[in-house]
């Protein structure tokens, strides 16, 4: 347990670490303000978690080599950075850096048969959507949820198309990012 805007943490983290076959990236943080309210301290937090400690990690743990041949980085994202919203400048620019990272990676390490990719979920029942409730309320989110023809996700949604691209089974898919909506977009909301 550490925390991942430090760099310090990072480096001794990748350092203990044995020889491994994969890496989820889930950490993100969201806030929402308008661009009027933009601040270097505000935008700093949010890109150093989405973005930047993702990078950070990623190029640790490929200098170090601890990642064997045939591994996988699973990147979190989220649709937001295809379909913005208002007052999501930061996050969405954020996601929307890491799964470009996610793409570019891919390329470096095709050689090593190291698979880089994201996955972009909608609305998924998470701490991130407890604060949602609790910043904005209770009805706003359950009239956004409606919009979803299969609800809500779930974490163990992503947690099962996670362990699919980082598995033997998604061996021939590399620089994608997965779409899990629940049908979301479908409904052009």
């Amino acid at each position: 347990v550490g925390d991942l805007s430090q760099e310090d943490f990072i480096e001794d983290w990748v350092e203990t670490l044995p020889k491994i076959d994969g890496v989820v990236y889930s950490a993100g943080i969201l806030e929402t303000m308008p661009i009027r309210f933009a601040k270097k301290e505000k935008m700093m937090r949010i890109w150093d978690i989405n973005y930047f400690s993702a990078v950070t990690l990623a190029s640790l743990l490929i200098k170090k080599r601890k990642l064997n041949s045939h591994g996988a980085f699973v990147f979190i994202s989220s649709i937001s950075a295809k379909h913005p919203y208002i007052g999501g400048s930061m996050y969405t620019g954020s996601k929307s850096a890491l799964e470009t990272f996610s793409k570019v990676l891919a390329l470096e390490l095709k050689g090593k048969m190291i698979r880089s990719n994201c996955i972009a979920p909608a609305m998924v029942k998470t701490e991130m959507y407890e604060k949602g409730v609790e910043k904005g309320s209770l009805e706003f989110m359950e009239e956004h949820v409606a919009k979803y023809p299969f609800g809500a996700g779930e974490p163990e949604d992503l947690a099962q198309a996670t362990c699919f691209l980082l598995s033997d089974a998604a061996r021939w898919i590399n620089g994608i990012t997965l779409t899990m909506d629940g049908g979301f977009l479908l409904t052009g909301t």
